[in-house]
């Protein structure tokens, strides 16, 4: 029990929430768009949600501004959260242009 609960627990974190929800939408309306659009719009969801957020507690953890994956206290939790809200800007700001 406690296997299929840590595997639920992995499939439906909130890191993967973004692609899923894509994937979803990609499998619900696929007349609308073709496979090559399909794809272009994934990958860089999966870039941006995944890859960046990973990459980025990593290096803040070599850095030792944070020690664990749950960040315990509030000092920790500021950095992940400052460096979502500046790729969240830098998305919409180019996605202006």
């Amino acid at each position: 029990m406690k296997l299929l609960l840590q595997i639920i627990s992995y499939i439906f974190h909130p890191i993967f929430i973004p692609v899923a929800g894509t994937l979803a939408y990609f499998i619900i309306t696929p007349k609308y768009n073709p496979i090559e659009e399909q794809s272009g719009n994934i990958l860089p969801i999966f870039i941006l949600t995944v890859i960046i957020p990973i990459i980025a507690y990593l290096i803040l953890k070599n850095v030792g501004l944070i020690q664990s994956v749950f960040a315990p206290t509030l000092k920790e939790r500021r950095y992940p959260l400052y460096i979502n809200l500046i790729i969240l800007l830098l998305v919409v700001s180019f996605n202006k242009a």
